[in-house]
């Protein structure tokens, strides 16, 4: 079956209109895991707060949702 993994950073949506085929869920949940670890990656540095989300959906349907909240708290000058 074919799974699309939209994201959300801060609210700002991008859908996925190509997709990938995958055979079971346990593979679908991991590469949702791993597209949230690298979407991380790539925008966390510098920054104070962020909300970042992939949504998996399948063609009918929403079926898993991964979030990170970040949020870089001063503790001490």
């Amino acid at each position: 079956m074919r799974y699309f993994f939209d994201t959300r950073d801060n609210g700002t949506f991008i859908e996925d209109d190509i997709g990938i085929e995958f055979a079971d869920l346990d593979a679908v949940k991991t590469q949702a895991a791993v597209s949230l670890a690298e979407l991380a990656r790539d925008v966390l540095p510098g920054s104070i707060t962020r909300e970042l989300s992939v949504e998996v959906r399948d063609p009918f349907q929403p079926i898993l949702r991964d979030v990170l909240t970040f949020e870089a708290i001063v503790l001490a000058n």
